[in-house]
Order: C-alpha cells, then structure tokens, then sequence
C-alpha cells in the first residue's frame, strides 16, 4: 500500500479545495486518518503538500470543517520527525493566533502540547503571544 501512497494522497489533497464543506470535513478525516496508518512515511514525505493544504482549509468559512483541519494537523504532529515540527511551528502558531486566542486556547494545547514534550525549546514559545494563554 505504501507504494501507492503518493498517487492516492495527491488525488485526495485535490478534494481540500472543493466548494462543499462535507467534501472537505471528509478529506481533512482521511488525512487525519492516513496520519496514523502510514506514520512516519507520510509526516516524512508529504509534508510539503499536506500541512500547507491543512492550514489552508483552517480559514474555511464552515466551523465544522476548520475543527477538522486542525484535528488533522494535530493527528499528522502526533509522530512528527522533529525536522518536519520545526519547518511549521511558525506557521501554525500564527495560523492559530489568527483564530483569536479565546476560541483557540484548546486547539492551542492540543497542537503544542505533543510539540513541547518532544521538543521544550520550540519555537512555539518564543511567540509574544504565548503569555496570553
């Protein structure tokens, strides 16, 4: 299966960009899905392409489907090669700011909580923000 990876997930990520929200909730659930059953391989090689798509549908209009993106990339973090944390953490952490840090808080945990064990200096907490959790 591995080695049909790259073919299925670039013909799911096309469905990231699709008008309908069911459409998009459901390719952000087999993204998250596919995090778990082809870690690390996936967070290893397809980095570039997932996550940015991610945080892309993070500005969905559809609540529903921007908890579903960021469920993703906090399933995609579970077991993240180190390298590939510190690339985004910048990204995400104004993606996550962006949401406004009261409607944030729990999604803010739930993404840098993984991220600081594995890695206590971060750059995550270098944000002039991070005081205000």
């Amino acid at each position: 299966m591995e080695s049909l990876l790259t073919k299925i997930l670039h013909g799911i990520l096309n469905f990231l960009r699709d008008s309908h929200p069911g459409v998009c909730y459901a390719t952000c659930a087999a993204i998250g899905k596919m995090s778990i059953d082809f870690s690390p391989i996936l967070q290893k090689k397809f980095d570039q392409e997932v996550i940015p798509g991610l945080l892309m549908v993070m500005d969905d209009s559809n609540g529903r489907v921007q908890d579903e993106a960021t469920e993703a990339v906090i399933t995609f973090f579970k077991s993240y090669p180190k390298r590939i944390a510190t690339k985004y953490l910048t990204r995400i952490t104004a993606k996550l700011e962006a949401f406004g840090w009261i409607a944030a808080r729990e999604k803010i945990f739930r993404i840098i909580g993984p991220i600081q064990r594995r890695e206590p200096q971060s750059a995550i907490w270098r944000s002039p923000n991070i005081d205000k959790i």
